[in-house]
């Protein structure tokens, strides 16, 4: 599992995270996508628990690639192929093992 946070300020990029700050960010009131990807790697991505505004995702007609967006900036582009949709706090507990750390 890989969890990224969209970061102050104005959420224009994304960092890594727990997967408990992840849950909090959730329970704070923020939206939280998961992203399942084909070789069964799980990925979330969280509104900043600071700034409200909603995570959304569009899919680029020209190629298929998935864009998360926050704040009107793309945070995170994900090539087609993946299944996306709102978490919720059942899929943040359902996690097991520790976060993955990208290098």
């Amino acid at each position: 599992m890989i969890a990224y946070f969209a970061t102050e300020p104005m959420g224009k990029s994304v960092r890594e995270c727990s997967r408990s700050y992840a849950r909090e960010c959730l329970l704070n009131g923020s939206i939280v996508v998961r992203i399942d990807h084909p070789d069964s790697t799980v990925e979330y991505i969280a509104g900043t628990r600071y700034d409200l505004s909603p995570l959304r995702w569009e899919v680029r007609p020209a190629d298929g690639v998935i864009e998360v967006i926050s704040t009107g900036f793309v945070v995170r582009e994900i090539p087609g192929g993946v299944s996306i949709r709102r978490a919720t706090s059942a899929d943040l507990a359902r996690e097991d093992g520790p976060s993955v750390q990208l290098d």
